[in-house]
């Protein structure tokens, strides 16, 4: 942002708008480190205050125009109304505060706590435990996923334990993703599925906005964005998009 280094945000502003170049730049916000995007300069103490808390309450708007090529065909784009998208927002909001967003699976955690479940049910049975599976009902996951063979107070049963407790879940996981994939691929060359739509008014559409309602992740060692998918969930993501105008460049 600003500092002794070659290139900072403050030197860029000088050089664009030299009548800045004693005016202390001050920070409304900032970008993370793999985003790029519009930065907010404040100038006067009071107007950076008052453009932070619009940031901090998420009030704070960002307006992007962009060339792109190809055509909206309106048919192919279904419209929603707000009835729809609250329910779908209700349910996305329900299924990320159970842990949702990415793609599910059983953990080895769950395995281990089954396998307990199995000894605990053959107690009540009034069957014995042998010494190893007694050690195992009373170890909680933590003890057991820290386990290693060298520490004399934690049996090798319990490190085999957690090592198949792990591979069930790698094993859960691998068939996750799969299935999400599969899922994927068949609604991704799809309007539909990709999230995007119009808002409506009944049967008619609301001028000529078009919502891209998917999930945005980034790319590790990269600065880029790419759309969620299965291997690469990403976080939710909504953005209005406007056609300003139609036109031919170059042919």
């Amino acid at each position: 942002m600003n500092g002794d280094f070659d290139v900072t945000v403050e030197k860029l502003v000088q050089h664009h708008r030299p009548a800045l170049k004693d005016v202390e730049q001050k920070w409304a916000h900032r970008l993370d480190y793999a985003t790029s995007g519009v930065l907010c300069v404040g100038l006067t103490k009071e107007g950076t205050s008052k453009a932070a808390r619009c940031f901090e309450d998420k009030t704070a708007k960002k307006v992007y125009l962009a060339v792109v090529e190809g055509i909206v065909d309106w048919s192919k784009v279904r419209t929603r109304t707000r009835a729809e998208v609250d329910a779908i927002d209700a349910k996305g909001s329900k299924k990320r505060k159970k842990g949702g967003g990415g793609v599910q699976y059983k953990n080895a955690s769950s395995f281990f706590q089954e396998r307990q479940g199995v000894l605990k049910r053959r107690v009540a049975e009034g069957c014995n435990l042998s010494e190893e599976e007694a050690i195992l009902l009373e170890t909680p996951w933590k003890i057991i996923k820290r386990a290693k063979v060298e520490v004399e107070s934690i049996p090798s049963s319990l490190v085999q334990e957690r090592s198949i407790c792990e591979a069930l879940a790698e094993e859960a996981r691998v068939k996750a993703v799969e299935a999400a994939a599969a899922e994927m691929s068949k609604i991704e060359d799809t309007s539909e599925g990709l999230g995007i739509w119009r808002w409506a008014d009944g049967e008619e559409a609301i001028g000529e906005k078009v919502i891209l309602d998917y999930p945005v992740a980034e790319i590790t060692g990269d600065f880029k964005m790419q759309c969620g998918n299965a291997q690469n969930p990403g976080r939710a993501s909504r953005t209005v998009a406007s056609i300003l105008g139609v036109g031919r460049y170059q042919g």
